[in-house]
């Protein structure tokens, strides 16, 4: 379900309608895209039901046949979420940007999957003031390597989430001679406090701290986050900080600490 607005189509709109399916441009820069890279989606309403209504908004959800998940910023069909407005380039031209799909959808890479739909309207939608339904293809999550990487790039804190390190990409010495790797970590949640589930001194006594050794210099630890800092009911994080550290000494560590933002849990 998109929770849009359906007409009944008279032959008068109908007509109308595919007039306006024919005459639509859509655009994306870059043409390919993942969820987790930004993207701008740029339309050409000439010739449609919108052409001269100002301004026009993006009402998005995320294609599951029928679980369809609508963007937490569509609003109502009556009263579109000022969130989600586009940017006027010229007359009929509108654009919008996102910093990622993740972002704005606030789900994970792996629920947004491989497609997209949208549609743009007036800010009240009824009354006909819309495009047709739009989808865009999503490409997987592009792997980039670095010497540190979460898998998934975006997470809610009940997903299960495995930080990389990768001591090859590593240009410095006192760490990337190591053998034995740990995670020292704390969580900030949405109330402002800070939860430390192991303390610094503590981490080296923690077998549940050290790094996996995958080979060729990669070393992995798995978590679910709501468990590793013992979140508690009604509790959500908002970031959480990790720092990848030696075992024995504290005082070898990866810099910079790492801070990582959740999305909202599902």
């Amino acid at each position: 379900m998109k929770n849009r607005y359906i007409p009944i189509l008279t032959t008068a709109l109908l007509f109308a309608f595919l007039q306006s399916v024919k005459a639509q441009s859509i655009s994306t820069e870059p043409l390919d895209f993942s969820a987790n890279e930004k993207v701008t989606i740029t339309v050409d309403v000439t010739g449609t039901d919108l052409d001269g209504v100002e301004p026009l908004y993006i009402w998005a959800w995320i294609e599951l046949g029928e679980d369809d998940i609508n963007a937490p910023t569509n609003g109502d069909w009556t009263n579109s979420d000022e969130a989600n407005v586009m940017t006027k380039i010229e007359d009929n031209q509108w654009s919008i940007t996102f910093t990622s799909l993740a972002d704005f959808y606030q789900q994970t890479a792996g629920t947004i999957g491989s497609k997209i739909g949208f549609l743009i309207k007036a800010r009240d939608g009824s009354g006909g003031l819309q495009t047709n339904d739009q989808t865009l293809n999503v490409e997987p999550p592009k792997f980039t390597p670095s010497v540190f990487r979460v898998f998934p790039a975006n997470f809610a804190q009940d997903d299960i989430v495995t930080i990389f390190y990768d001591r090859n990409l590593d240009e410095n010495t006192s760490t990337n001679s190591l053998t034995e790797y740990a995670l020292y970590a704390t969580a900030l949640l949405e109330s402002d406090e800070t939860l430390e589930p192991v303390a610094q001194e503590e981490v080296q006594n923690r077998t549940d701290l050290l790094f996996k050794d995958q080979g060729n210099g990669l070393f992995s630890l798995t978590m679910i986050p709501a468990q590793f800092f013992g979140v508690r009911s009604g509790q959500r994080i908002r970031s959480t900080t990790f720092i990848i550290r030696s075992k024995a000494d504290a005082g070898i560590a990866l810099a910079p600490r790492v801070r990582l933002p959740f999305q909202p849990q599902k």
